[in-house]
C-alpha cells in the first residue's frame, strides 16, 4: 500500500506515523528526502521529519484534485517570484545609473 501524503508549506511530504496520544489530540510524523543535502559519499540522502499538530498545523491531504491546485499554486508563485526578481534587478540598475549621474554632478 501507497504511504500517504501531505502537502505542507508547497512540499509534499510522507506520513510516516500517526500519534493519537489522547482522544483530542493527533500528530503526524512526516518526512521527506533532502537532496540538497547529499553526504559525501554522493549516496546517502538524508531524511528530514517533523511532527505537525494535526488540529493546529496547517497541511493538505495528498489527492489528484490537491495535487493539481498545489502545481497550479507553485507554477504560479514562481511567475510571480520571477517577475519579481526582474523588477529588482531593473530597480538596481537604475539605482547604479543614478548614482553614476549624481557622481558626475
Amino acid at each position: 500500500m501507497a504511504k500517504k501524503k501531505v502537502w505542507i508549506e508547497e512540499e509534499l511530504w510522507d506520513v510516516e506515523r500517526v500519534f493519537h496520544p489522547t482522544k483530542f489530540d493527533t500528530y503526524l510524523l512526516v518526512s521527506k528526502e533532502n537532496e540538497k543535502l547529499i553526504h559525501e559519499d554522493s549516496k546517502t540522502v538524508p531524511v528530514d521529519m517533523i511532527l505537525i499538530d494535526a488540529n493546529n498545523d496547517e497541511f493538505l491531504f495528498s489527492s489528484e484534485e490537491v495535487d493539481n491546485l498545489m502545481e497550479k499554486v507553485i507554477k504560479a508563485r514562481k511567475t510571480c517570484n520571477d517577475v519579481i526578481s526582474s523588477v529588482d534587478e531593473k530597480l538596481n540598475d537604475q539605482w547604479l545609473e543614478d548614482i553614476k549621474v549624481a557622481e558626475k554632478m
